[in-house]
């Protein structure tokens, strides 16, 4: 992490009292200063390593289907009622789904009506 960003929003967080209190609920990890502090510390010793981790990879963007379902992000034409033992290239089949949208209206403009 670049200059201890998140180290940094977890005392900013710490030394507030009152927005914590509006966006978490009361057992939150976030509402306790003892374990943010804990939390803190350990980062601040993590963020010294420099990491050198591919990110513009493939198998980052595969995921299973019922999180994605779960999050509201993507709703399949047809949902599994078991979810699928190995994770599916969503970014595939939606953009599948979108050509597949458009080619049946792209198919209806090419008509010739005489």
């Amino acid at each position: 992490m670049s200059k201890n960003v998140l180290v940094v929003f977890l005392q900013l967080i710490l030394s507030d009292r009152v927005s914590p209190r509006q966006f978490y609920e009361r057992t939150s990890f976030m509402r306790d200063p003892e374990a943010l502090g804990f939390a803190a510390g350990h980062l601040a010793g993590i963020e010294t390593c420099r990491f050198a981790l591919a990110t513009n990879a493939g198998i980052l963007n595969r995921w299973q289907t019922p999180p994605l379902v779960m999050a509201g992000l993507w709703v399949p034409d047809k949902l599994e009622e078991d979810a699928p033992t190995e994770a599916e290239d969503v970014v595939v089949l939606m953009e599948q789904e979108e050509d597949e949208s458009l080619s049946g209206a792209s198919s209806l403009s090419s008509l010739d009506i005489r």
